[in-house]
């Protein structure tokens, strides 16, 4: 079964990337869909956690937003 990971920004994308998760899921199984909130338990190593994830996925899939392009940190944008 393909892995899909789902990569999104939560300011923006979290609410559309739920929907997306929920569908795939129902489509390809739970297992076979990543999403961070769902499996990174408390205590993992985040970084690690994704890291893994990312080399095992089969298809990952970046949730981009209207406000992608307009993303800033505090010393503006990157």
């Amino acid at each position: 079964m393909a892995k899909i990971f789902l990569s999104y920004r939560r300011d923006d994308a979290a609410y559309a990337t739920s929907i997306v998760q929920e569908k795939l899921a129902e489509h390809f199984g739970s297992e076979s869909v990543f999403l961070d909130v769902d499996n990174i338990r408390i205590g993992d190593d985040f970084r690690e956690r994704l890291r893994e994830a990312v080399s095992q996925c089969d298809v990952l899939l970046a949730m981009i937003s209207d406000k992608w392009l307009d993303a800033a940190y505090e010393a503006g944008p990157k």
